[in-house]
């Protein structure tokens, strides 16, 4: 991958594939995703790969979610405008492998879930791809189907690549009239509109910077750790879906305080990041325990919470805990309600009448020092965040889930005691880093919000506006 893919995805068979494929090239795109279905034929997949050329388009196949037919595998392969595909299941690269080579890809990667806000499925594919993966599925429109505010789509491209992306995909070029109202790129009479308008001004921002934004690397050093067995007891504690609410909340944190980072699974390598934060590792494997037990020793940072090392992987309780509680410098027999215990602290700023809901850990401090209490109606003050030192590093924990702006607060208390460098803009405003292949750093500002932000060294944004900025000076 060269320079940044900007283009859109396509049914073949219900595509005109002369006039579309010289509509898309009219819109500044270099790359159509041709999405095969039940329903595609090789005919029709020939059609749009061959205008495609003719048109300076390079090809993505996206394969279907049960088997591909070979013969549709032998028509992309044949084409010289296919350079990569897109798997539906990992097990399918093996199919694939044959039709595969040198300027040949193959990527198992989600779809791009919003237009705005902490994306975890492209993180976590980020990590796993090591940096080489595409933001497909870039929503061009609201979720009811409202049109794209001026410069939005432009400013949601720019994200992604500035996140580490090597191409954005708009989700689809025609509007689909079969069920749910899904506006395309094409109106309803199939011809070009505003959503067509913003991805052109979309691919031309793009084709513009198409120089320094190739071949960015990214350097993320910090970590939301995903663990399975850890989801599976606590969504058995709490409910279905309370393990992602819960990690969801400490990502949206992250990502108001502009800390980058990626989604590891649970048997990941940590060396390569300053922080790791795991909000709801109740269930963890000793090797597991013992790698974060060296990650802090080292001088790493670590944020957990959520029971922490409750149970094993297997989800037996844990009876021998010496090793957790050095780590994290307190022993806890439990839980108990929270009862609106309202949160204190002498050196964090909390927002005014800030409370616990739902449950408290009771946790009996041994070597950890307490950085904010609850005010609990029976037990008194409890400890609601402590910081253990441990090694070079240390480890801070949350007893409970933080309301959202009382999150924001106590976790830049936190980076700043775990030494983690906050840049001071937080959200709406994005600042995003990343090196050219040049070795010249870029610094990206981008303004996810309806109206003008002010930027750090004078002047503003306008609303959903970007400005890239290359050793102090605009590109």
């Amino acid at each position: 991958m060269e320079k940044p893919f900007c283009g859109v995805s396509c049914r073949p068979e219900e595509t005109r594939a002369g006039r579309d494929t010289a509509l898309m090239a009219k819109a500044g795109f270099n790359v159509v995703n041709a999405v095969l279905s039940p329903a595609t034929t090789p005919a029709a997949l020939g059609r749009l790969l061959e205008k495609a050329r003719e048109q300076g388009l390079r090809a993505l196949v996206t394969l279907p979610e049960g088997e591909c037919p070979k013969r549709l595998l032998q028509t992309a392969a044949e084409s010289d405008a296919v350079v990569g595909f897109r798997l539906a299941r990992e097990e399918q690269r093996e199919a694939l492998s044959p039709y595969l080579g040198p300027g040949r890809f193959a990527l198992c990667l989600p779809d791009a879930g919003t237009l705005d806000g902490a994306d975890m499925a492209l993180h976590a594919a980020r990590a796993r791809a090591r940096g080489e993966y595409i933001a497909f599925g870039v929503p061009a429109c609201g979720p009811r189907g409202e049109l794209p505010s001026p410069g939005r789509l432009a400013l949601a491209a720019l994200t992604h690549l500035a996140d580490g992306a090597k191409g954005v995909i708009f989700e689809r070029f025609h509007s689909e009239i079969g069920g749910a109202y899904a506006p395309g790129l094409l109106g309803w009479d199939g011809r070009p509109g505003e959503i067509f308008e913003e991805c052109q001004k979309a691919a031309g921002e793009l084709s513009r910077l198409a120089d320094r934004l190739s071949g960015l690397r990214k350097r993320v050093r910090s970590a939301l750790l995903l663990s399975r067995p850890s989801r599976t007891l606590w969504d058995a504690l709490y409910g279905p879906g309370s393990y992602d609410q819960h990690l969801r909340a400490l990502a949206g944190s992250l990502y108001r305080l502009n800390v980058e980072f990626d989604i590891l699974d649970d048997d990941a390598a940590l060396e390569n990041y300053d922080l790791i934060a795991a909000p709801a590792l109740c269930a963890v494997s000793d090797g597991l325990l013992e790698a974060l037990c060296a990650f802090v020793e080292r001088g790493g940072g670590l944020i957990a919470g959520g029971r922490t090392g409750f149970t094993d992987e297997k989800l037996t309780p844990r009876t021998r805990a010496k090793t957790l509680t050095k780590l994290l410098g307190f022993t806890s027999p439990g839980t108990v309600e929270a009862q609106d215990a309202l949160l204190r602290s002498r050196t964090v700023i909390l927002p005014e009448g800030a409370a616990l809901t739902g449950t408290v850990e009771l946790l009996r401090p041994a070597g950890a020092s307490v950085l904010i209490t609850a005010a609990h109606p029976e037990r008194g003050d409890l400890p609601a965040v402590t910081v253990n030192v441990y090694g070079r590093g240390k480890c801070a924990y949350l007893a409970a889930s933080l309301p959202p702006e009382a999150l924001d607060q106590t976790l830049d208390a936190l980076l700043r005691a775990l030494r983690i460098p906050l840049p001071g803009i937080r959200a709406p405003l994005l600042l995003r880093r990343a090196r050219t292949n040049e070795g010249r750093d870029l610094i990206f500002f981008l303004n996810h919000s309806p109206h003008p932000h002010p930027l750090p060294f004078g002047g503003d944004l306008p609303p959903w506006g970007f400005q890239v900025r290359e050793n102090g000076r605009t590109l």
